[in-house]
Protein backbone atom coordinates (compact mmCIF):
# COMPACT_ATOMS: atom_id res chain seq x y z
CA UNK A 1 0.00 0.00 0.00
CA UNK A 2 1.41 3.58 -0.91
CA UNK A 3 0.18 6.74 0.89
CA UNK A 4 1.56 10.19 1.14
CA UNK A 5 1.29 13.69 2.38
CA UNK A 6 1.06 16.89 0.11
CA UNK A 7 1.38 20.20 1.41
CA UNK A 8 -0.36 21.69 4.03
CA UNK A 9 -1.79 18.74 5.62
CA UNK A 10 -3.24 16.83 3.00
CA UNK A 11 -2.98 13.21 2.88
CA UNK A 12 -3.95 10.46 0.33
CA UNK A 13 -4.29 6.83 1.03
CA UNK A 14 -4.96 4.65 -1.85
CA UNK A 15 -3.41 5.80 -5.43
CA UNK A 16 -5.48 7.74 -7.75
CA UNK A 17 -5.24 7.65 -11.44
CA UNK A 18 -3.74 11.13 -11.66
CA UNK A 19 -1.07 10.05 -8.60
CA UNK A 20 -0.14 7.01 -11.12
CA UNK A 21 0.50 9.09 -13.61
CA UNK A 22 3.35 10.88 -11.35
CA UNK A 23 4.79 7.41 -10.05
CA UNK A 24 6.73 5.58 -12.22
CA UNK A 25 9.27 2.21 -11.38
CA UNK A 26 12.33 2.18 -12.27
CA UNK A 27 13.61 1.15 -15.76
CA UNK A 28 14.08 -2.02 -14.48
CA UNK A 29 10.85 -3.02 -13.97
CA UNK A 30 9.32 -4.84 -10.85
CA UNK A 31 11.34 -7.74 -11.26
CA UNK A 32 14.56 -5.69 -11.30
CA UNK A 33 16.62 -6.41 -8.33
CA UNK A 34 16.15 -2.47 -6.81
CA UNK A 35 13.24 -1.29 -8.35
CA UNK A 36 12.38 1.85 -7.04
CA UNK A 37 9.22 4.66 -7.09
CA UNK A 38 9.71 7.95 -8.18
CA UNK A 39 7.72 11.05 -7.35
CA UNK A 40 7.97 14.27 -9.29
CA UNK A 41 6.07 17.12 -7.83
CA UNK A 42 5.84 20.82 -9.22
CA UNK A 43 8.65 22.79 -7.21
CA UNK A 44 7.72 25.27 -4.42
CA UNK A 45 5.37 22.67 -2.78
CA UNK A 46 6.61 19.26 -0.35
CA UNK A 47 5.24 15.69 -0.88
CA UNK A 48 6.43 12.99 1.24
CA UNK A 49 5.59 9.26 0.37
CA UNK A 50 5.18 6.15 2.36
CA UNK A 51 4.96 2.33 1.49
CA UNK A 52 3.85 -0.30 4.44
CA UNK A 53 3.63 -3.92 3.55
CA UNK A 54 -0.27 -5.56 3.87
CA UNK A 55 -1.85 -2.32 5.02
CA UNK A 56 -2.31 1.72 4.14
CA UNK A 57 0.40 3.65 5.78
CA UNK A 58 0.21 6.42 7.71
CA UNK A 59 2.81 9.42 8.87
CA UNK A 60 3.79 7.20 11.87
CA UNK A 61 3.44 3.30 10.50
CA UNK A 62 5.11 2.61 7.51
CA UNK A 63 7.90 0.29 6.18
CA UNK A 64 9.77 2.85 4.04
CA UNK A 65 9.19 6.59 3.08
CA UNK A 66 10.51 9.42 0.81
CA UNK A 67 10.65 12.23 3.16
CA UNK A 68 12.22 15.46 2.42
CA UNK A 69 11.39 19.59 2.28
CA UNK A 70 10.37 18.97 -1.84
CA UNK A 71 8.19 17.26 -3.74
CA UNK A 72 10.51 14.85 -5.25
CA UNK A 73 10.65 11.65 -3.24
CA UNK A 74 11.84 8.66 -3.62
CA UNK A 75 11.38 4.90 -2.24
CA UNK A 76 13.59 2.06 -3.17
CA UNK A 77 11.93 -1.42 -3.30
CA UNK A 78 14.20 -3.97 -1.84
CA UNK A 79 12.52 -7.33 -2.60
CA UNK A 80 12.73 -10.17 -0.40
CA UNK A 81 14.39 -13.40 -1.87
CA UNK A 82 12.39 -16.43 -2.58
CA UNK A 83 11.91 -18.05 0.99
CA UNK A 84 14.04 -15.77 2.66
CA UNK A 85 14.07 -12.36 5.07
CA UNK A 86 15.93 -10.26 3.05
CA UNK A 87 18.33 -9.57 -0.25
CA UNK A 88 21.70 -11.42 -0.11
CA UNK A 89 24.14 -8.26 -0.23
CA UNK A 90 27.01 -10.47 -1.27
CA UNK A 91 25.73 -10.53 -4.71
CA UNK A 92 26.15 -7.08 -6.10
CA UNK A 93 29.04 -6.02 -3.29
CA UNK A 94 31.30 -3.52 -5.61
CA UNK A 95 34.07 -1.33 -4.88
CA UNK A 96 33.21 1.89 -6.12
CA UNK A 97 36.64 4.43 -7.76
CA UNK A 98 34.87 7.81 -7.07
CA UNK A 99 37.12 11.00 -8.65
CA UNK A 100 36.94 14.34 -6.95
CA UNK A 101 36.13 18.28 -8.04
CA UNK A 102 36.37 19.31 -11.63
CA UNK A 103 38.12 15.86 -12.39
CA UNK A 104 39.09 13.88 -15.12
CA UNK A 105 38.97 10.26 -15.51
CA UNK A 106 41.83 9.50 -12.70
CA UNK A 107 40.65 6.08 -11.62
CA UNK A 108 39.74 4.37 -15.03
CA UNK A 109 43.34 4.35 -16.38
CA UNK A 110 44.31 2.73 -13.06
CA UNK A 111 41.43 -0.10 -13.34
CA UNK A 112 44.41 -2.90 -13.37
CA UNK A 113 45.77 -1.63 -10.06
CA UNK A 114 42.38 -3.30 -8.49
CA UNK A 115 42.81 -6.84 -9.33
CA UNK A 116 39.17 -8.03 -8.98
CA UNK A 117 38.34 -5.56 -12.12
CA UNK A 118 34.91 -7.53 -12.05
CA UNK A 119 34.03 -5.58 -8.96
CA UNK A 120 35.32 -2.12 -9.05
CA UNK A 121 33.65 0.23 -11.14
CA UNK A 122 34.65 3.98 -11.73
CA UNK A 123 32.15 6.99 -11.09
CA UNK A 124 31.96 9.54 -13.76
CA UNK A 125 30.54 13.02 -13.50
CA UNK A 126 33.71 14.38 -14.95
CA UNK A 127 34.49 18.44 -14.88
CA UNK A 128 31.80 19.32 -12.64
CA UNK A 129 31.88 21.39 -9.23
CA UNK A 130 29.28 19.92 -7.05
CA UNK A 131 28.84 20.43 -3.45
CA UNK A 132 29.25 17.74 -1.02
CA UNK A 133 25.52 16.85 -0.36
CA UNK A 134 24.60 16.97 -4.38
CA UNK A 135 28.14 14.75 -5.26
CA UNK A 136 27.17 12.41 -2.47
CA UNK A 137 23.77 11.49 -3.63
CA UNK A 138 25.12 11.21 -7.25
CA UNK A 139 26.91 8.05 -6.16
CA UNK A 140 24.17 7.09 -4.26
CA UNK A 141 21.25 7.43 -7.06
CA UNK A 142 24.31 5.78 -9.10
CA UNK A 143 24.72 2.80 -7.04
CA UNK A 144 20.96 2.64 -6.47
CA UNK A 145 20.74 2.58 -10.17
CA UNK A 146 22.87 0.03 -10.81
CA UNK A 147 21.55 -2.55 -8.28
CA UNK A 148 24.40 -2.30 -5.96
CA UNK A 149 23.14 -2.83 -2.30
CA UNK A 150 26.46 -3.43 -0.58
CA UNK A 151 30.10 -1.66 -1.65
CA UNK A 152 33.69 0.03 -0.46
CA UNK A 153 34.57 3.33 -1.76
CA UNK A 154 38.30 4.25 -2.94
CA UNK A 155 38.43 8.17 -3.44
CA UNK A 156 40.25 10.88 -4.91
CA UNK A 157 40.25 14.32 -3.24
CA UNK A 158 36.60 16.04 -3.01
CA UNK A 159 35.19 12.30 -3.50
CA UNK A 160 36.94 11.77 -0.12
CA UNK A 161 34.29 13.81 1.55
CA UNK A 162 31.53 13.29 -0.81
CA UNK A 163 32.37 9.65 0.67
CA UNK A 164 32.24 10.19 4.20
CA UNK A 165 29.21 12.68 4.09
CA UNK A 166 27.51 9.89 2.38
CA UNK A 167 27.82 7.54 5.04
CA UNK A 168 27.18 10.57 7.95
CA UNK A 169 24.17 11.12 6.55
CA UNK A 170 22.27 8.79 4.29
CA UNK A 171 21.69 4.64 3.73
CA UNK A 172 23.32 3.38 2.18
CA UNK A 173 25.51 0.10 0.31
CA UNK A 174 28.06 1.24 2.68
CA UNK A 175 26.07 0.10 5.44
CA UNK A 176 26.10 -2.64 4.21
CA UNK A 177 29.40 -4.01 3.23
CA UNK A 178 31.23 -6.68 5.59
CA UNK A 179 34.77 -5.85 6.95
CA UNK A 180 37.56 -3.78 5.82
CA UNK A 181 38.13 -0.29 5.10
CA UNK A 182 34.84 1.04 4.42
CA UNK A 183 36.32 4.36 2.77
CA UNK A 184 39.61 5.53 1.56
CA UNK A 185 40.92 8.38 0.03
CA UNK A 186 44.04 9.98 -1.02
CA UNK A 187 44.87 13.94 -1.74
CA UNK A 188 41.76 14.54 -0.14
CA UNK A 189 41.25 18.06 1.36
CA UNK A 190 38.96 17.23 4.71
CA UNK A 191 39.92 20.69 6.27
CA UNK A 192 39.80 22.72 3.15
CA UNK A 193 42.05 24.41 0.57
CA UNK A 194 43.79 27.82 0.76
CA UNK A 195 43.22 27.83 -3.28
CA UNK A 196 39.21 28.09 -2.87
CA UNK A 197 40.13 31.54 -0.76
CA UNK A 198 41.85 32.94 -3.93
CA UNK A 199 39.74 35.82 -6.03
CA UNK A 200 37.75 34.30 -8.26
CA UNK A 201 38.81 35.29 -11.58
CA UNK A 202 42.05 33.22 -10.91
CA UNK A 203 39.85 29.93 -9.68
CA UNK A 204 37.96 30.36 -12.69
CA UNK A 205 41.10 30.23 -14.62
CA UNK A 206 42.62 26.87 -13.92
CA UNK A 207 39.30 25.12 -12.15
CA UNK A 208 35.63 24.56 -12.13
CA UNK A 209 35.34 27.81 -9.81
CA UNK A 210 34.79 28.16 -6.15
CA UNK A 211 33.37 25.83 -4.33
CA UNK A 212 32.64 26.72 -0.69
CA UNK A 213 32.73 23.20 0.93
CA UNK A 214 36.13 23.34 -0.82
CA UNK A 215 37.33 26.29 1.45
CA UNK A 216 39.38 25.77 4.56
CA UNK A 217 35.66 27.74 6.36
CA UNK A 218 33.72 25.69 4.60
CA UNK A 219 35.39 22.53 5.45
CA UNK A 220 35.90 23.15 9.10
CA UNK A 221 31.88 24.14 9.01
CA UNK A 222 31.10 20.63 7.63
CA UNK A 223 33.14 18.70 9.62
CA UNK A 224 31.34 19.88 12.66
CA UNK A 225 28.47 18.03 11.50
CA UNK A 226 30.78 14.86 10.63
CA UNK A 227 30.18 12.28 13.60
CA UNK A 228 33.48 10.64 15.37
CA UNK A 229 32.29 7.62 14.73
CA UNK A 230 31.68 8.81 10.66
CA UNK A 231 35.25 9.75 10.64
CA UNK A 232 36.32 6.72 11.72
CA UNK A 233 35.57 4.85 9.01
CA UNK A 234 38.08 6.66 6.64
CA UNK A 235 41.46 5.26 6.02
CA UNK A 236 43.36 8.27 4.25
CA UNK A 237 46.52 9.07 2.39
CA UNK A 238 48.28 12.80 2.07
CA UNK A 239 51.32 12.94 -0.53
CA UNK A 240 53.84 15.85 -1.96
CA UNK A 241 56.26 16.98 -3.98
CA UNK A 242 59.28 15.58 -3.79
CA UNK A 243 62.53 16.85 -1.60
CA UNK A 244 65.86 17.44 -3.86
CA UNK A 245 69.59 18.22 -2.11
CA UNK A 246 69.18 21.11 -4.65
CA UNK A 247 66.75 22.67 -2.49
CA UNK A 248 69.29 23.18 0.27
CA UNK A 249 71.27 25.84 -1.95
CA UNK A 250 69.01 26.61 -4.45
CA UNK A 251 65.03 27.71 -4.19
CA UNK A 252 63.75 25.69 -7.28
CA UNK A 253 62.92 23.17 -6.13
CA UNK A 254 60.56 20.13 -7.87
CA UNK A 255 57.77 21.65 -6.38
CA UNK A 256 53.84 20.19 -7.81
CA UNK A 257 53.53 24.37 -8.47
CA UNK A 258 55.97 26.54 -7.18
CA UNK A 259 53.22 29.12 -6.96
CA UNK A 260 50.61 27.28 -5.10
CA UNK A 261 53.23 26.17 -2.80
CA UNK A 262 53.67 29.39 -1.78
CA UNK A 263 49.75 29.47 -0.69
CA UNK A 264 49.79 25.86 0.83
CA UNK A 265 50.41 25.28 4.31
CA UNK A 266 53.16 28.34 3.55
CA UNK A 267 55.00 28.95 2.52
CA UNK A 268 56.53 25.80 0.64
CA UNK A 269 55.24 23.33 3.35
CA UNK A 270 54.52 20.06 2.19
CA UNK A 271 51.26 20.10 -0.08
CA UNK A 272 50.95 18.18 -3.37
CA UNK A 273 49.83 21.73 -5.52
CA UNK A 274 46.23 21.45 -4.68
CA UNK A 275 46.12 20.42 -0.70
CA UNK A 276 48.59 20.83 2.47
CA UNK A 277 49.59 18.37 4.48
CA UNK A 278 47.71 20.11 7.39
CA UNK A 279 44.93 20.83 5.33
CA UNK A 280 44.35 16.58 4.34
CA UNK A 281 44.53 15.33 8.19
CA UNK A 282 40.77 14.22 8.94
CA UNK A 283 40.25 14.12 12.93
CA UNK A 284 39.80 11.05 14.04
CA UNK A 285 40.06 9.55 10.51
CA UNK A 286 42.55 6.51 10.34
CA UNK A 287 46.25 8.31 8.78
CA UNK A 288 47.54 5.82 6.38
CA UNK A 289 50.66 7.78 5.67
CA UNK A 290 52.29 11.09 3.92
CA UNK A 291 54.33 10.04 0.40
CA UNK A 292 57.03 12.13 -1.14
CA UNK A 293 56.92 12.50 -5.31
CA UNK A 294 53.39 12.43 -6.07
CA UNK A 295 51.08 15.20 -6.73
CA UNK A 296 47.73 15.89 -6.75
CA UNK A 297 46.85 15.28 -10.49
CA UNK A 298 48.53 15.52 -13.97
CA UNK A 299 46.92 18.72 -15.07
CA UNK A 300 48.88 20.87 -17.12
CA UNK A 301 50.01 22.77 -14.51
CA UNK A 302 51.64 20.44 -12.14
CA UNK A 303 54.87 19.77 -12.36
CA UNK A 304 55.08 15.71 -13.25
CA UNK A 305 58.44 15.94 -14.48
CA UNK A 306 59.56 15.20 -10.69
CA UNK A 307 56.31 14.03 -9.48
CA UNK A 308 53.71 11.39 -10.47
CA UNK A 309 50.08 11.89 -10.04
CA UNK A 310 49.04 10.04 -6.88
CA UNK A 311 46.50 8.07 -8.18
CA UNK A 312 48.67 6.12 -10.36
CA UNK A 313 50.78 4.77 -7.53
CA UNK A 314 50.16 1.30 -8.09
CA UNK A 315 51.75 0.22 -4.53
CA UNK A 316 49.28 2.27 -2.68
CA UNK A 317 46.12 1.08 -5.53
CA UNK A 318 47.18 -2.27 -4.56
CA UNK A 319 46.80 -1.87 -1.30
CA UNK A 320 43.73 -0.15 -0.98
CA UNK A 321 42.02 -2.77 -2.96
CA UNK A 322 43.79 -5.45 -0.90
CA UNK A 323 41.94 -3.92 2.15
CA UNK A 324 38.72 -2.88 1.14
CA UNK A 325 35.46 -4.22 2.29
CA UNK A 326 34.35 -7.03 1.74
CA UNK A 327 30.82 -8.14 0.97
CA UNK A 328 28.89 -9.15 4.13
CA UNK A 329 29.32 -12.55 5.73
CA UNK A 330 25.47 -11.95 7.43
CA UNK A 331 23.17 -11.57 4.90
CA UNK A 332 20.40 -10.11 4.23
CA UNK A 333 21.30 -6.79 3.60
CA UNK A 334 19.66 -3.59 5.10
CA UNK A 335 16.97 -2.05 2.96
CA UNK A 336 18.33 1.01 1.56
CA UNK A 337 14.93 3.43 1.58
CA UNK A 338 13.48 5.32 4.13
CA UNK A 339 14.48 9.31 5.53
CA UNK A 340 18.45 10.30 5.42
CA UNK A 341 20.04 8.79 8.89
CA UNK A 342 18.83 10.85 12.04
Amino acid sequence: YLGGKFGYGKTFSALSEKILRILTIGAGGVNHPLSRIDLAGPSGEDFDLYLKKDAPPTTSEYDARGFSASANERIVLDPAEPGGGGVDCARDHRLLLVHGYCSSDVWGPEIDHFDDADNAEVFLDLEQNRLHDEFAQLILGWALDNGWRSYGIVAHSQGGMAALHLYNYYWSGLDNAGTGRLIQSVGTPYQGTELMDLPDILIDWFTCGTNYDLSPSGAIQWLDGISTASREQVNYYSTSFEDAWWCLINPICPFCNPITSAILDGPFGADDGVVGYSKAQLPDGVNQGHKKGWCHTGAWYMNNLFNDPQTTDGSRNNEMNENAAAASEEPPCRGLSGPPKP
